[in-house]
């Protein structure tokens, strides 16, 4: 399998730097030199309230540790909104945030899902790192992806069996 937009990457929770435990990576951006991806399974406690054009609250998501200052998100609009890229089937990465903005009402409050950061690499680091089993690239579906609770632990186990075992890892190596 080739790293490319719309994979995922799941993280080995053996990795040593904790801020990618359990980690579901959605790819949403790769070249010949750079991989950009999003963590999908980093709620925030934090959600954003002053959307232009909009009287919704959106939850915020911590995307990866990459400029946490940073807004993006990830969308599931029938509606282009200029700038945005096509990650995979009807999901589409960025765009004209103040376009957006103007969509957000009750009925699309589960197409759009805001990100604090990004996660990124050089592709030759990316792939040293899945060579040296950090990561596990895979397809999944992106509806069973985004937003969901555990989808760690549910990706995990549609893999190899090998991986089974990895559910039960905690934070602390020494709780094993």
């Amino acid at each position: 399998m080739h790293i490319k937009k719309g994979t995922i990457l799941l993280a080995n929770p053996q990795m040593e730097d904790p801020e990618f435990f359990k980690s579901v990576i959605l790819i949403v951006y790769c070249d010949d030199k750079e991989v950009i991806g999003i963590i999908l399974n980093k709620p925030s406690k934090e959600y954003l309230k002053q959307i232009p054009n909009s009287q919704e609250h959106l939850n915020l998501n911590v995307g990866g540790p990459v400029e946490q200052k940073s807004l993006l998100f990830i969308h599931k609009l029938k509606t282009l909104i200029p700038g945005s890229t096509k990650i995979k089937d009807d999901y589409y990465f960025g765009g004209d945030y103040e376009i957006l903005s103007t969509h957000i009402t009750k009925k699309n409050i589960n197409r759009i899902f805001i990100y604090l950061g990004y996660t990124g690499w050089t592709k030759n680091q990316l792939i040293s790192e899945i060579n040296e089993n950090s990561w596990i690239l895979c397809e999944y579906d992106l509806n069973e992806c985004i937003n969901k609770k555990n989808i760690w632990s549910s990706i995990i186990k549609t893999l190899d069996e090998k991986y089974a075992i990895w559910t039960n890892a905690t934070r602390d190596p020494n709780l094993n």
